[in-house]
């Protein structure tokens, strides 16, 4: 597929499942991520739903290198050694300017790092990352979110339908996050 499954739960007929699409420089998919992130783990964790986190770069624009696609690629690389949740959560944690990025060194070490990477992991994700192991794989997801015509980041679907999240009516409560869920799933 196109994403990383949150906790490595796959999909099942009997749970909805929601895609979320980022790009790791968007401030409101770090905004998403603070009101909404906990609620989706943890219905996740309880086995209410399954989720997927699917990255875009659109935000460098023209540039072939920039700091949105580093951090996808950083993302993917920590996702090779199994530690895709942790440095997810890092990069939110110490979200970097839209216009900055994160300096190479944050991405190599300190997320890693912060990730819980170390050691022989930690050798390996920095050569995973340092030869672009999953360049096709990020571009890939990155040509499907302009395929699919995802109209900006955060977007959170379930099937073909959008959660409102930027409307603010979406709860960030775990009972009331499932019922919207639940709700447009019902609608496929």
């Amino acid at each position: 597929g196109y994403g990383v499954l949150i906790q490595g739960k796959q999909p099942s007929d009997d749970l909805p499942h929601l895609v979320i699409w980022e790009d790791y420089l968007c401030p409101y998919c770090g905004l998403a991520e603070q009101t909404y992130g906990q609620t989706v783990k943890q219905l996740v964790a309880d086995g209410k739903m399954t989720a997927e986190i699917r990255t875009t770069f659109f935000l460098d624009g023209q540039r072939t290198n920039g700091p949105s696609r580093k951090a996808a690629m950083a993302a993917a690389a920590a996702a090779g050694v199994g530690k895709f949740d942790e440095y997810h959560a890092a990069l939110y944690a110490d979200q970097a300017a839209e216009a900055v990025g994160f300096p190479e060194s944050e991405l190599r070490d300190r997320f890693a790092r912060a990730a819980g990477i170390e050691g022989d992991d930690l050798k390996k994700f920095q050569e995973l990352y340092d030869t672009g192991a999953f360049t096709d794989w990020i571009e890939a997801a990155n040509d499907r979110f302009f395929a699919d015509q995802i109209s900006g980041t955060p977007t959170y679907l379930v099937g073909d339908e959008k959660l409102p999240i930027t409307s603010g009516t979406i709860p960030t409560d775990a009972d009331g996050f499932l019922a919207a869920v639940e709700e447009l799933a019902a609608q496929q």
